[in-house]
């Protein structure tokens, strides 16, 4: 009987220990998930700005004419 209680001692702290850890893998994967957007939003922003340049600069997406020109300079 001693060695069932101990036993269920210890289970019961293994599990404790594993809701612990289960609450933070979520709050980890609720930053990551967070850290993401953030990151899709700035690629986003960057890559609105690169095309911003390549349009005052006359360079359209695509344009092959001007790509082969600079590979020869």
């Amino acid at each position: 009987m001693k060695a069932a209680e101990i036993l269920l001692r210890y289970m019961d702290r293994l599990h404790d220990f594993f809701e612990i850890l289960d609450s933070y893998l979520d709050m980890g994967m609720d930053f990551f998930s967070k850290l993401k957007v953030w990151f899709e939003k700035i690629l986003n922003y960057m890559e609105q700005a690169i095309n911003a340049l390549a349009d005052t600069i006359g360079i359209k997406k695509g344009d092959s004419r001007h790509s082969e020109e600079h590979l020869f300079v």
